[in-house]
């Protein structure tokens, strides 16, 4: 009976002495620095999708420490994650970010430090409007009682000063609405479309389309977009309105804002408006 004692003392030894043992990732951001058409872009990377040899290892959000196990020289890839329309559980790999790939040598037990960073993709539609120029990129609605200011105002956009699209509504002005011009090469139906904005506002202001048949236009809201004090970023995905638009002629994005009669002044600023498709 001792001999069997020691015979399963040895083999669960041995199990213990074979447990792998994981090496470690830090994490704290992906860096993003892209300039279109000479334009500053920004990024709200919330997430690291983590790949290794082409094999999912998890979602994590920044900034992170993970484990991951294995040993020698391995192929990671980092994919860019955002919250899609600002919500937390809605959370996806951002599609027109580069994907960040290297090859890296792992070692058990220790924590290796990466500073990923990330780009737009080449061949990428943009519709664009950072208030720079003397015009911009919108239509004011017949909906639209006021403007934007003009000429656009300057503002500290996380930290970096720059012109923005500003709009004030005091009384008796109530209701703002402008439009991009039509768009009418989005992709087939099923193909990405986002838009990105950054925004600064004291009152909810909503996001969405016209869609242009042949015979009628209809408006679609898609988000509502609550006050914010500082500057914020979000990544609408407008993906479904397209898909839900065969057919149609063409498309605008509407921007509007209602103040409400409690308030004496509602504010929205909004900068770097992009409209991305592939």
């Amino acid at each position: 009976m001792k001999y069997w004692i020691f015979i399963l003392f040895v083999f669960v030894a041995c199990q213990k002495d074979e447990v792998a043992i994981p090496a470690y990732f830090q994490i704290n951001e992906i860096g993003f620095n892209d300039n279109i058409n000479g334009e500053a872009s920004t990024s709200k990377i919330s997430d690291v999708w983590f790949y290794v040899n082409d094999q999912k290892q998890g979602i994590y959000e920044m900034p992170c420490t993970f484990p991951v196990i294995g040993d020698g020289t391995n192929n990671i890839k980092i994919f860019s994650g955002i919250k899609v329309n600002g919500i937390s559980a809605s959370r996806d790999i951002y599609p027109f970010y580069e994907t960040f790939d290297t090859t890296l040598n792992f070692i058990s037990d220790s924590i290796l430090s990466l500073l990923p960073s990330t780009k737009y993709k080449q061949n990428l539609n943009f519709y664009s409007e950072d208030f720079d120029g003397l015009g911009n990129n919108f239509d004011i609605s017949i909906n639209s009682d006021t403007n934007f200011i003009s000429p656009f105002p300057t503002d500290s956009v996380y930290g970096q000063l720059s012109k923005v699209g500003k709009v004030v509504l005091k009384d008796p002005f109530l209701n703002f609405e402008a439009t991009t011009f039509e768009i009418d090469d989005f992709p087939s139906a099923g193909s990405p479309v986002y838009l990105e904005l950054d925004y600064k506002n004291n009152s909810t202001f909503i996001v969405g389309a016209y869609v242009n048949f042949s015979q009628s236009v209809i408006k679609k809201s898609i988000i509502a977009i609550n006050p914010s004090e500082d500057w914020n970023k979000i990544y609408v995905n407008l993906t479904p309105t397209i898909n839900e638009s065969i057919g149609a002629q063409s498309l605008k994005v509407f921007i509007s804002m209602l103040r409400p009669e409690s308030m004496n002044s509602a504010e929205l600023s909004i900068d770097n408006f992009k409209i991305i498709y592939q």
